[in-house]
């Protein structure tokens, strides 16, 4: 989905989210950033509360929203703790390649999984 573009008309343009990754595409290649931990992003800076009708054209810029605190009813508005937030980026050279960019934003979020076997005799 590319925001302002394959959204329904008069939908949220302040924050975006992600299931598996975003991309920002440019002549020449692509870079693609992965998060297992992050869901929302806002893109072409910070937009909170403009309530844009429209987005204006991109600018390549995309902010991770790593806490949703914003809210003044449900959400405390200050959150205690440690916390960690994984980010994997990969450049891609040439076009867009959706089903690269997806690979690797899914061997990223999947964990690696290992069985033991034993050798028969």
């Amino acid at each position: 989905m590319r925001p302002g573009l394959d959204q329904v008309p008069g939908t949220a343009t302040d924050w975006h989210s992600i299931q598996h990754y975003f991309a920002v595409a440019a002549t020449g290649g692509a870079t693609v950033v992965a998060s297992p931990d992050i869901s929302l992003v806002q893109v072409n800076g910070i937009n909170t509360g403009k309530w844009q009708e429209t987005l204006p054209p991109h600018n390549g810029l995309v902010m991770s929203w790593a806490m949703n605190n914003y809210w003044f009813t449900n959400f405390p508005a200050a959150q205690g703790g440690v916390f960690a937030w994984r980010y994997s980026l990969r450049r891609f050279p040439g076009a867009f390649d959706c089903a690269a960019a997806d690979g690797f934003a899914r061997g990223v979020r999947q964990r690696l999984v290992a069985e033991v076997m034993r050798r028969s005799t």
